[in-house]
């Protein structure tokens, strides 16, 4: 699968687009110590979904790279090839939860006979984030932490799809104002760009790999996104982490400070070059699925025909 996305028209995709009110921002940044002061950092987490479409391939340039251009996914369009993905990470790094990976298929082929898989995995129809999925999320992440007695604070948007938790005895929820996660989001400060950073080079170098032998790689197995989403989250540094929790100004005074540089967002050029007669750069390849749709508000009908009509098994796959 190929995807066309014009280089550098990203940027009316990202979410700095959101028209933020900054002294809103502000009230709630003033606010932070207040908030945070009963939690040590490890205690502190932010959460949230982002999409991944985990087939795109990068092609020659009469292949026309990247086929999605500016395409949000809205009505679960394209979701055969698209993952939803939920991340939640604390803020010195030192606990990264696994990965909540929702996709269409139910039992995929190539899952026949395995029993362990590298990442949580949920499906329905579109590929989406839904409230009962989320719920699961919560209600899991809540029985962790009170078999390890500890209580957590959860940073998360305010979106339709989190806002009707349960009761929750070891998770504090605390919602972002509306319209400000590009600001105030640690995840949306590079942590998301970071991970996706590492899958791409994934998929780069396993192109590379494949030519090497004279093979053309023409699609990528959902297991083997799986292990692919699993290797980039681990990938992804403490300091990677604690940066974007600072750029978000949450306040870490027992988390010793480290330099704001991102080393990881440097991609390796070399493995980009070596593929033939590509027009883009690997930024435009990391990029291409950002801020795709994952989650709409439904009515009871569409809830019912999301799981009614989830597609048991892919003859790709």
């Amino acid at each position: 699968m190929a995807y066309k996305f014009k280089e550098k028209e990203w940027n009316s995709l990202q979410k700095c687009a959101e028209n933020v009110d900054i002294n809103v921002c502000s009230k709630w940044q003033n606010s932070l110590s207040d908030l945070i002061k009963e939690y040590e950092p490890r205690n502190i987490f932010n959460t949230n979904e982002t999409g991944l479409f985990f087939k795109c391939l990068p092609k020659k340039k009469k292949k026309k790279t990247f086929t999605f251009k500016k395409e949000k996914c809205h009505g679960g369009k394209h979701s055969k090839e698209r993952l939803t993905i939920l991340l939640a990470v604390n803020m010195d790094g030192s606990e990264k939860i696994t990965p909540l990976v929702i996709r269409k298929s139910a039992k995929p082929r190539c899952f026949k006979g395995i029993n362990l898989f590298p990442t949580k995995y949920r499906s329905n129809q579109k590929a989406w984030m839904t409230t009962e999925l989320f719920n699961e999320w919560l209600v899991q992440l809540n029985s962790d932490m009170k078999r390890e007695k500890r209580h957590i604070l959860l940073f998360l948007d305010n979106c339709i799809v989190h806002n009707n938790a349960p009761p929750l005895s070891n998770v504090k929820l605390q919602f972002f104002p509306p319209n400000s996660t590009s600001k105030l989001q640690p995840l949306d400060q590079g942590i998301i760009h970071s991970f996706k950073t590492f899958y791409r080079r994934q998929v780069v170098k396993s192109v590379l790999d494949n030519l090497e032998n004279q093979q053309n790689v023409t699609t990528i197995f959902i297991l083997t996104a799986l292990l692919m989403v699993d290797k980039a989250w681990r990938a992804v540094t403490p300091l990677t982490i604690h940066s974007c929790f600072k750029k978000s100004d949450v306040p870490s005074p027992n988390v010793v400070d480290v330099d704001d540089t991102l080393t990881e967002f440097n991609a390796e050029p070399s493995l980009w070059e070596a593929l033939p007669e590509q027009d883009l750069t690997f930024d435009d390849f990391v990029l291409v699925d950002t801020d795709i749709a994952v989650w709409r508000a439904l009515s009871d009908a569409e809830i019912v025909a999301l799981d009614h009509n989830n597609t048991e098994s892919d003859e790709d796959e």
